[in-house]
């Protein structure tokens, strides 16, 4: 898995915590989701896409083309 330059700092940071202070940071991103969910906000590093119009894909009838 490729991580950028952040997301590697931030691995790097976790590491260095305490095992008491790790347990505490995950208790507090698993609060976060909690929220979002009560709250009907996406999930799991999910965003809401709005379609921009219908896919001629998706129709039932089929497309011919000459």
């Amino acid at each position: 898995m490729e991580l950028n330059l952040e997301e590697q700092r931030l691995i790097a940071e976790f590491r260095n915590l305490s095992p008491s202070e790790q347990g505490d940071l995950m208790s507090y991103a698993a609060s976060l989701v909690r929220r979002r969910a009560e709250a009907g906000g996406p999930q799991g590093g999910q965003c809401n896409v709005k379609q921009q119009s219908p896919r001629p894909e998706a129709d039932k009838s089929p497309i011919f083309t000459e």
